[in-house]
Formats: structure tokens, sequence, C-alpha cells
């Protein structure tokens, strides 16, 4: 095997440099232009917990029945593995629940019109054609369309910029939302709370209501002792669920931390950006660099550097 040969490969470096100076300078000065080019995102948090399970702990332990209820009601013991924490996390991202969020607080503007936000004055600019996006606009008669392309494109936005997920050690569940002004980020991800709240309940309330007058219907139906004292507890644990659901504001997720304005933005990192496209660009010259000697060391006849 014959050894490396530092002489070629300096001549080489050397009948390239401009080539290679020429790639970098670009690269740089590209990098830039994408990053200036790029909005600033200010990302909002909040840590929560399920409150459905401490519910279950609390206000029904202290009652006779408070095992037959249980057995019924959809409390579980928390942690990471809560089926409750895993129905709340899906429903945040479904298109349903999205859909109507956008819809009741009247996002499409925001969402699709957002044009830039003033740092210092804490301003924020909108595209001319906002007014146009308004629910009230798209929809004079009242009769929402819920799968219309705006709608669709706002819940897409939603979807990259809104996180729930929980911590796989606690019962600890952290609600995220990124967005172009540090305002709208806090004051979406308090909205996108309090409606996944009030979204569960009323789907739970509503579950209940039709057991209830299932469960009756069966009891008159089947008047017998030992059905009755069956579907009796099966009433009360929905009656039970009826009611929590309709008292509680924080039924399904309890906030631990509130949303906080973020003072700084999260993304992007322009340094990096720049710094890991210079990186790149640098690996690629050496790669480059490398084949062209392998080239000419295979091929000594074509060597013609001088």
């Amino acid at each position: 095997m014959s050894s490396f040969d530092f002489e070629t490969l300096q001549r080489i470096l050397i009948k390239n440099q401009k080539v290679y100076l020429w790639l970098l300078l670009a690269t740089f000065s590209l990098s830039v232009a994408i990053t200036l080019l790029l909005k600033n995102e200010y990302s909002s948090s909040a840590s929560l917990v399920s409150s459905r399970s401490s519910l279950s702990n609390s206000s029904l332990s202290n009652t006779s029945s408070s095992s037959s209820i249980s057995k019924f009601l959809p409390f579980a013991s928390g942690g990471h593995d809560d089926p409750n924490i895993e129905y709340a996390i899906n429903r945040s991202f479904s298109y349903d629940f999205l859909s109507k969020f956008i819809v009741n607080h009247d996002l499409l503007p925001t969402l699709l019109a957002f044009k830039k936000f003033n740092k210092k004055t804490s301003e924020v600019v909108f595209y001319p054609n906002a007014n146009d996006l308004k629910i009230s606009t798209l929809f004079p008669d009242g009769d929402i369309n819920y799968e219309i392309i705006h709608i669709q494109d706002a819940v897409k936005i939603l979807r990259k910029k809104f996180r729930l997920y929980s911590d796989i050690e606690t019962s600890i569940i952290t609600a995220k939302f990124s967005f172009y002004s540090p305002q709208l980020s806090k004051n979406i991800l308090v909205d996108l709370i309090a409606g996944l709240n009030s979204d569960i309940a009323m789907n739970d309330a509503a579950g209940a209501e039709r057991n209830i007058d299932y469960i009756a219907q069966v009891i008159a139906r089947y008047p017998q002792p030992t059905i009755s004292s069956t579907l009796a507890a099966l009433l009360e644990s929905n009656l039970a669920k009826l009611v929590l659901a309709n008292a509680q504001i924080e039924y399904s997720l309890s906030i631990v931390d509130s949303p906080i304005l973020p003072l700084k933005k999260s993304w992007p990192s322009r340094t990096f950006i720049v710094l890991s496209s210079m990186l790149a660009m640098i690996l690629a010259c050496i790669v480059g660099l490398l084949i062209e000697y392998q080239l000419l060391t295979n091929n000594p006849e074509k060597n013609t550097l001088k």
C-alpha cells in the first residue's frame, strides 16, 4: 500500500482554494440570509397533573359506596401510564377538538395572517387579508363548515406549535405552545388548557347522561331486586361522573404551574444554524478534496498538477 502523499494533497488544495473559499462564503451568506428571514418564536409552558385521579382518591374515599363507584369512574391512579392522561394527550391533537377551538376563539386571522411582531413596541402586525379570515366573515349565516381549507391549514399549524406530553417517571404533564408573539403564545396556551378541560368534561357529561337514561330504562323494565341493586351501582357511578364533569373547572387537567410570558425567543438559534451550515460545507470540501486525491493517485498518468 502506497504512503499518503501530502504534497499531492497540498497541490490539490492550492489548486481549488478559490473554489473552496467561494463555497464557504456562499454558504455563510446564504445561511445568514435564511436565518434573517426566519421569524422569532416564543415558547410558553405550563405544568399540569391529572385532576380526575386526585378527585377519585380524595372526594370518594370517605364514602361507604366509594369502592363500588370508583370501579366505574374514569379515574386512574396517576402517573405516566394513566389512561386519562393518554386520552387527554390524544384528544388535544384531534382534529375535532382543534377545529372547534379555532372557531370558538376566532383564531384563523392569528394563525393564517400573522405578519410580524415588533419586540420594541410589542405590536402585532397582520396581513391585509386578516379580516377576511374572521369566522363572522366566512360564515355570516352561522353555519360552520369545519372542513374548509382555512380551518384545515390552521389545525396543521396548531399541531406544529402545540405540545402536550407526560413525564416518564412522574405524573407531571407539560403543555407548550410556541408562537411569534410572547403574549399570543401565553394567551393561546391558557385557552388551549381551558378548552381541553371543557371539551373532556362535556364529552364525559354527555356520555354519563346517555348512560343514566339507558340504565333508568333498564331498571324500569327489570324491577327484580338483584338486577336493580347491580344497576344502581352503575347509575350511582354515572351520576357521580355527571356531577363532577359539570362542577369542576379543571376537570381533566389541574394546573400546577400556570403558563408564563416568555421573554426570550426559543427559536431559531441563528448562530447554531450558521455554524452548522459552515461545518457541513467544510466537511463537504474535505470529502471532495479526498475524492480528487484518490482519483489522482489511482491514475498517476492523469496527474497534471504543477
